[in-house]
């Protein structure tokens, strides 16, 4: 379980991909190395899961809290042994992952 404040930043383009994040309450904003704002999580969405399943190890994005959040952090070695034991989830998640790539 994280907590993070305003404004701070939970990883950055380049940084290492090893953990993915479920978001409990508040909102995290994605950006782009360029510093374009593509994308907003809310209550109950998750992500950091793109670089973990494609097997990339460095993160392509910057994610940071636009308030007060709580998170669920997930790392990287539990994340895929859960989804090796559940291969119908992991799957959907793969698909889910591809198109959240493409945008």
């Amino acid at each position: 379980h994280i907590s993070v404040e305003e404004n701070q930043t939970l990883f950055r383009n380049g940084e290492m991909a090893d953990e993915t994040y479920f978001l409990i309450n508040g909102q995290i904003k994605m950006v782009t190395q360029e510093g374009y704002i593509f994308r907003t999580y809310g209550n109950g969405s998750y992500f950091g899961e793109i670089e973990l399943l494609q097997q990339k190890d460095l993160r392509k994005y910057m994610a940071y809290a636009v308030d007060e959040s709580e998170l669920l952090a997930i790392s990287k070695n539990d994340f895929l042994e859960v989804l090796d034991k559940y291969p119908t989830v992991k799957s959907e998640l793969k698909v889910i992952a591809s198109k959240r790539a493409q945008r």
